[in-house]
């Protein structure tokens, strides 16, 4: 007779196998109270490839807002307080000039819808005589992106121009304004036409006494006086669409009148500056 005996562990062996297993093999556990998990989307890092001609080639386009709302004021006000550009400004009623990295504002390319208008003996043009409320679109080139335009610009370029906006409408718009020393402005708009038919008509005013108050060199309060400035103009233009043709014709006037201080030394010298120019453009 035969006896087998089962292999069963006993209960010592047993306590004796957990009891290694414990020491051996860590055991964490962790438990949120809250639920604070945040899900979000996923997020998409990516870039434009850039073409090797435009490396180098800035260029900025003034918003339509900002243009509204300095409408009553000169474009070197304009892009004094919006861009990085230096503007070389002798006050109100003085000249503005600009430049660009710098150089000299005879570097600047001045131009409007595509005609350069820098003053062909000085080479450079006075942004105090030009009002923003008649432009539609500025833009500014930096460096040698002022080549898109033309030549001359070695140091930037300014483009000015005027578009058309092909909706059926009859608008006005009028802005006012007042400031310190009898300052007055104005513009006033009017657009008429439909989808193959526009007329615009632009106008502004500006005055200015420039009559303040300063120390002069023996410290005795004084009136800044022979310092008034007055200019106006307006410009009308014309556009006609039919089909892919669009035929236009721009006209430009303004006028300045600007008196210039005396120096301290020279209290009773009275001079004067009148600018006036005409513009005329046919697409």
């Amino acid at each position: 007779m035969t006896c087998r005996r089962n292999n069963v562990p006993s209960l010592k062996n047993i306590v004796l196998y957990f009891t290694i297993l414990l020491i051996t093999i860590p055991i964490h556990g962790q438990r949120s109270i809250v639920d604070d998990t945040i899900k979000i989307k996923e997020v998409v890092i990516s870039r434009a490839k850039v073409a090797h001609d435009a490396v180098g080639f800035k260029k900025t386009i003034i918003d339509t807002s900002i243009l509204s709302v300095f409408s009553n004021r000169s474009l070197s006000e304009m892009l004094t307080g919006t861009s990085a550009i230096f503007m070389k400004s002798y006050g109100v009623g003085g000249t503005a000039t600009p430049s660009f990295r710098g150089t000299s504002a005879s570097q600047t390319l001045i131009e409007w819808n595509g005609i350069k208008i820098n003053n062909p003996m000085l080479g450079q043009s006075d942004l105090s005589l030009i009002p923003v409320g008649l432009l539609d679109d500025v833009q500014v080139f930096y460096g040698g992106a002022s080549m898109i335009l033309n030549n001359g610009g070695i140091g930037g370029a300014i483009n000015l121009e005027n578009k058309p906006l092909w909706k059926k409408e009859i608008a006005a718009t009028l802005n006012a304004g007042m400031g310190s020393f009898g300052e007055y402005s104005g513009f006033g708009k009017i657009k008429i036409g439909n989808l193959h038919f526009q007329s615009v008509t632009k106008a502004f005013f500006r005055t200015s006494e420039n009559d303040f108050k300063f120390l002069n060199s023996e410290s005795i309060l004084q009136t800044r006086n022979n310092s008034q400035v007055r200019q106006k103009g307006f410009t009308q233009e014309l556009y006609l669409k039919k089909g892919d043709n669009i035929a236009s014709a721009r006209i430009w006037y303004q006028a300045s009148d600007r008196h210039l201080p005396p120096t301290l030394a020279s209290t009773d010298l009275i001079e004067k500056q009148f600018d006036e120019s005409l513009r005329v453009m046919i697409d």
